[in-house]
């Protein structure tokens, strides 16, 4: 991860400003940007293609892409075992930072909320002209869930994205791709999960964790937080894990 200790110059701000113009600048007659929420129990490469084959698909058919705006859950499901001392939402944000920090169009989100709050959230501070793309897994798709969740983005203007992944396809009762739902046509490559992850962490195979997740700083955090979690802070553990990356000789300074 390019300056760590730097986060002002690698962090992208996706704040109300950035899909502002002065009309000077020329833009794409379709703009918009990407919603990504999720458990990110750890955010891994899995994840990160995710997002990476949505803006991809948007782009081929002509939409700017503005940025990404990624929130952890603010809870972890009882059924996501074992948990590795990644139910803390900052935690798993901080994971996800550490693997998009080189990617200037993504921003995490550290405050944290539920799906309903960060559409309503997101809607609310976009220009009119700039389209709000929430991108899901093809997995959601298949529960009723999908109809709640459009429901809500009728009513705040924001159009659902499906990444389809291990041969998936869209199936949800009474939804089909149109208007309001738009199917990524890139497969995904990678085949992971977040539970392998944390099995690997669990075997203490710590460099196989680290390559599933793509970061070794973010790696390191995970290790962390499974050995030392309830002993320690979010911040301490994000500190630990950048200060044992880089070593004593270059300690990284690391504040949020």
């Amino acid at each position: 991860v390019a300056e760590l200790g730097n986060r002002e110059k690698v962090a992208f701000q996706l704040d109300c400003k950035s899909f502002e113009t002065d009309g000077t600048t020329e833009f794409s007659s379709k703009r918009c940007v990407l919603l990504y929420f999720g458990t990110f129990a750890p955010f891994h490469l899995g994840h990160l293609e995710a997002v990476e084959l949505a803006k991809c698909h948007l782009e081929h058919h002509g939409w700017e892409v503005l940025g990404a705006h990624l929130t952890p859950s603010p809870t972890v499901s009882t059924r996501e075992s074992p948990l590795c001392g990644l139910d803390s939402w900052t935690a798993r944000a901080t994971i996800a930072y550490f693997c998009t920090a080189h990617l200037d169009w993504i921003k995490v989100d550290f405050a944290g909320g539920f799906p309903e709050n960060c559409v309503e959230s997101l809607s609310a501070r976009v220009a009119k002209d700039v389209t709000v793309f929430w991108v899901n897994g093809t997995d959601v798709g298949m529960t009723s869930r999908v109809e709640e969740k459009l429901e809500l983005c009728e009513r705040k203007n924001v159009k659902m994205l499906f990444v389809p992944r291990d041969g998936q396809t869209f199936q949800a009762e009474g939804c089909r791709p149109g208007d309001e739902i738009e199917i990524c046509q890139f497969p995904p490559k990678l085949n992971q999960s977040a539970t392998e992850v944390r099995k690997l962490i669990v075997d203490r195979q710590n460099e196989l964790a680290a390559e599933k997740i793509g970061n070794k700083a973010a790696a390191a955090y995970c290790v962390w937080s499974h050995q030392v979690g309830d002993y320690k802070t979010d911040h301490e553990l994000a500190a630990d894990a950048i200060n044992n990356y880089y070593g004593s000789t270059q300690r990284a300074q690391y504040h949020y």
